[in-house]
C-alpha cells in the first residue's frame, strides 16, 4: 500500500480545514506504516528487484506466452457465455 513519513503525519495534523471526523478517518491513522524504508518499498513493488535483471529475450518469450493465452481464453470465454445462455459479445 502506502508508506508515510513523520513529516506527512505532522502536515495532516496541522490542516485546520479538515473536520475532526475526516481527520480521524484519514489513511494516515489506519494500519498503514508510518515510516517508508527501502525494504518496505521493495516488498510493495517487487518489480524494482527483478526488472534490472530482466533480459530482452525473456521479454519476447513472455510476450508470445501472453498472446497465446489471450488467443486461447477469448474464444473459450465466448463459448462459456453461449453455454450459459448469454449472447456472445465480441
Amino acid at each position: 500500500m502506502f508508506c508515510w513519513t513523520e513529516q506527512d503525519l505532522l502536515q495532516i495534523q496541522e490542516q485546520p480545514s479538515l473536520p475532526k471526523l475526516q481527520l480521524l478517518w484519514h489513511p494516515i491513522y489506519t494500519e498503514m506504516p508510518l515510516l517508508c524504508t527501502k525494504e518496505l518499498v521493495r516488498r510493495r513493488l517487487p518489480i524494482i528487484k527483478w526488472l534490472p535483471q530482466y533480459r530482452f529475450s525473456t521479454f519476447l518469450q513472455d510476450t508470445l506466452a501472453g498472446l497465446t493465452v489471450a488467443l486461447t481464453l477469448i474464444p473459450q470465454s465466448i463459448a462459456y457465455a453461449e453455454i450459459a445462455g448469454l449472447k456472445p459479445q465480441v
